[in-house]
This record gives structure tokens, sequence and C-alpha cells, in this order.
């Protein structure tokens, strides 16, 4: 939130004269967690410039770019094997927390591990390459998990969890505190060393990006990871 307003504060500042047309490529975590508050500070920073948005899963983004179809694209970069015909600039860091109702028994642990988890009905969200990365730090410590549901669904990953009905490892950047239905989810570290989710921008390797283009990712990345003031 502070990210955000940061970001607004700047958009109140006199606009700048960015003009013309963006094409933007992003995959439906981006569109909801992401585009909102992006697309409101924008239009305030940059009323006469038009983003055009297109979304898409990883594969079809990267058909689109190749295409030059879209100038450049928002995606997780961490789940995916990009081409090495594109190029990706990081944008922020998500940490992967364990969810839980603050009622689950989980709850009364000081330390959480994996070993924890894998004796709790474990939930999987099936989306944006989120089976894979979990496959890899599961594997990573020889550890499988109790899969009570496997869902596209982060709504019903985050309604069950609120329900006590099992517990997910996600990250902090699709976080809400409360599900649909009003029931809290509460996030606790994991003693292992889980990856973060990285959000980044992708791009044309060989393809030079316009004034535009370059000032639309700078501002964005400031927005999400505003540089300290320390």
């Amino acid at each position: 939130m502070d990210s955000v307003q940061t970001a607004l504060n700047s958009a109140n500042q006199q606009p700048q004269a960015l003009a013309g047309e963006i094409r933007i490529g992003i995959t439906d975590t981006i569109a909801a967690y992401l585009m909102p508050n992006v697309l409101q500070a924008m239009d305030q920073r940059f009323p006469a410039l038009s983003m055009i948005l297109f979304e898409n899963n990883q594969q079809g983004l990267e058909k689109a770019l190749l295409a030059e179809t879209i100038d450049f694209a928002l995606m997780l970069t961490s789940n995916y094997k990009l081409s090495s015909a594109i190029r990706v600039t990081p944008l922020l860091h998500s940490k992967r927390k364990l969810w839980l109702s603050p009622h689950h028994p989980l709850q009364k642990k000081e330390i959480i591990s994996l070993a924890d988890i894998t004796e709790q009905d474990y939930l999987l969200l099936d989306m944006e390459g989120h089976v894979a990365t979990a496959d890899m730090f599961w594997g990573q410590y020889q550890l499988t998990p109790n899969i009570k549901l496997q869902t596209k669904s982060i709504e019903a990953v985050r309604s069950m969890i609120a329900l006590g009905l099992g517990v997910s490892i996600l990250s902090d950047f699709s976080y809400r505190p409360w599900s649909l239905e009003g029931n809290r989810i509460i996030r606790r570290d994991i003693s292992e060393q889980i990856p973060d989710l990285e959000v980044g921008a992708a791009w044309v390797a060989d393809k030079a990006l316009s004034p535009q283009v370059k000032e639309t990712i700078d501002f964005i990345k400031n927005m999400v990871d505003p540089p300290s003031s320390l």
C-alpha cells in the first residue's frame, strides 16, 4: 500500500508529455493484482498515453512479442524458462509463505517446516507455472505434500484456507487477508528456503525499446519497488 501511495503521489504531480500508444501483454495474475493500480497511476501521470492491454498465457505472450503485436509483457518471470530471444528486467520479488486459517493447528507452532506442512491437507494452485515451481521446491527437500485439491482458482484456494480446510504456499504478491466470504487468512514464514516469486517486464532482446516503453517500464518498476530514501 505504501508503494501504491508513493506512485499515486507522484502521479498527482505535473503530468508529463508522454503520448502515443503502448501495447502491453499481461497474464491473468498480473491483470488481477498489479494492473488496476498501475493503470490508475499511469492515467494520472501520462494522460496523453494510451495503454492497450492483451491478456494471454506465457506461451501466447512470447509469440506476441516475437510477432511484434505487443511492445512488452508483464508476467511471473520466475515461474517460466523463457526463450533466449526474450529479455527480462525484474520489477519485484515477492516472498512465498504459508497461508493458513488463524485457527489452524499449525498456527500453534513457533517454527513451521515443510515436513510439518506435509502432514496437512494441501491446496495446490495450478496456474501460471505454480505446479512446476512447487514440484521444484518440494523435490529439493525430498518431500511430497498431501494434495487435497489442485485447482486453477485462487479464490477457491483462498476460501478453503480461510475455512481451515487446507493450507498452501503462495506469494505475498497475491495475498489478501480475507476470503470472498469475509473469513480471515494469515501468513507464516517457513523454515526452509523457498524461492521468491518474481514479476518482470519482457521484450524482444534484439529490439530497442521506444522512449514510451522504456519510461513506462521504469515507472512501473518505481511504483512496485520504489527506491529507498535512506
